[in-house]
């Protein structure tokens, strides 16, 4: 049996190191290293679930019989009274309630990320500053009307953050804020190990607001409801200039897998509109329904943060 149909039950001490990890390597490695035997060896990715379900569940290294987080280690925790940003268990809670996200996308190695995200976590606003690797360098798939970069930077700061000058091996740098409409999706109490970014602006500027109803009523709605295995927050921010892109659809994956997890985006919305021909599916997918312009799409996954 390969790993990947397998999954693993961790203990206590191996969830608590994986809230403490840092990710200066793979947060799967970490917690599989720290887990002991009964999780080492996997490469499947992280999820976390309450015990009740776990339980349902043929663990340790027993096959799952089709169940759908057969290709996961499974991190169980005891249901109880979490405070607002950490869970009983003492994981910490992916707050996307911030105010204000700064994105550098460029081509830095991974040392220079982390060296990057050192200097911006200092400044004045920054709380966290996370690096990211590209999963689909120059896809072709998609519309792309900036150049692509292999590396990703995320600050997440408040209204008093100033970013640094934009480095000259990125390609772009922006600060967007958030908008008033809710996110939408699902908390799963795991961290956010990839993600999925769409960087999208109306055709005119007195069509942002049928955008952003297309985007939120039409677009993101069904993604939420489809309920995609991996997918859990989806948030939209504004270009703090009011320029190109003036909207990103900043979508949460709970799994290092992001590519992966984005290319079954399609199958499960199609499903519940009626298949890929049908109109209800073609106002979902084509962007031009809502009078937007794609500038960016492209998928990452997580490597390492810095605490402001």
């Amino acid at each position: 049996m390969a790993d990947a149909d397998r999954v693993c039950v961790c203990d206590a001490d191996a969830a608590d190191a994986f809230a403490g990890a840092r990710y200066s390597e793979s947060p799967t490695t970490q917690i599989a290293n720290r887990a002991g035997s009964g999780c080492a060896g996997t490469a499947a990715p992280v999820v976390l679930v309450p015990l009740a379900t776990a339980s349902s569940l043929i663990c340790g290294n027993a096959e799952t019989k089709g169940s759908p987080l057969a290709s996961a280690r499974i991190v169980t925790w005891a249901l109880g009274s979490g405070g607002p940003d950490r869970r009983e268990d003492g994981i910490a809670v992916e707050d996307r309630s911030t105010p204000v996200l700064y994105l550098e996308l460029g081509d830095a190695s991974a040392e220079a990320c982390a060296e990057r995200a050192r200097a911006l976590a200092r400044l004045p606003g920054a709380t966290r500053v996370t690096w990211w690797q590209n999963c689909a360098l120059g896809r072709t798939d998609l519309p792309m009307r900036v150049r692509d970069g292999n590396s990703l930077l995320v600050v997440e700061a408040d209204d008093d953050f100033v970013p640094l000058p934009q480095p000259a091996d990125a390609s772009e740098a922006h600060v967007f804020v958030r908008h008033p409409r809710p996110s939408q999706g699902v908390l799963t109490g795991a961290p956010t190990l990839g993600l999925l970014i769409v960087w999208i602006s109306p055709r005119a500027p007195d069509l942002a607001g049928a955008l952003r109803d297309w985007g939120d009523f039409v677009h993101i709605r069904h993604i939420a409801d489809a309920g995609i295995p991996g997918f859990t927050q989806i948030s939209v921010y504004e270009n703090q200039k009011s320029a190109d892109p003036l909207f990103m659809h900043f979508y949460e994956f709970d799994t290092l897998e992001a590519e992966e997890t984005f290319s079954t985006m399609v199958e499960h919305v199609a499903s519940r509109l009626g298949g890929t021909d049908s109109e209800a599916y073609a106002e979902w997918a084509d962007w031009r329904v809502g009078h937007g312009r794609l500038f960016y799409c492209n998928t990452f996954r997580r490597l390492g943060e810095e605490l402001g």
